[in-house]
């Protein structure tokens, strides 16, 4: 189950600068990048095959949120790349424990 986890590809350079200039803005500062930090990276995986591929976040949706405060989900969005939460992942693969609350 792990193997199917990992990205065990490159991201396409040209798809990670798409992604930043138009999912967040253009000319963006250094310290803007480092508040982004690695988002672009994970929305361009889902790009790479947005058929097959889901965005997981715990971000949720702020659709007025401007460059470096954009959300995940909603960049998501705007690419076509699917995006959940933990909860729906774990909906989507029908996980469930055994425990039983004690009274």
């Amino acid at each position: 189950m792990t193997e199917a986890l990992l990205l065990n590809e490159e991201v396409d350079s040209r798809i990670v600068t798409d992604t930043l200039s138009n999912g967040y803005g253009e000319n963006l500062s250094d310290v803007e990048l480092e508040k982004i930090a690695m988002d672009p990276f994970l929305i361009s995986h889902g790009r790479m095959d947005v058929e097959n591929r889901v965005v997981v976040s715990a971000e949720v949706s702020k659709k007025s949120a401007q460059r470096s405060k954009r959300r995940v989900p909603d960049v998501c969005h705007e690419f076509g790349v699917g995006c959940t939460d933990i909860y729906g992942l774990n909906r989507a693969l029908n996980f469930s424990t055994s425990w039983k609350k004690e009274v």
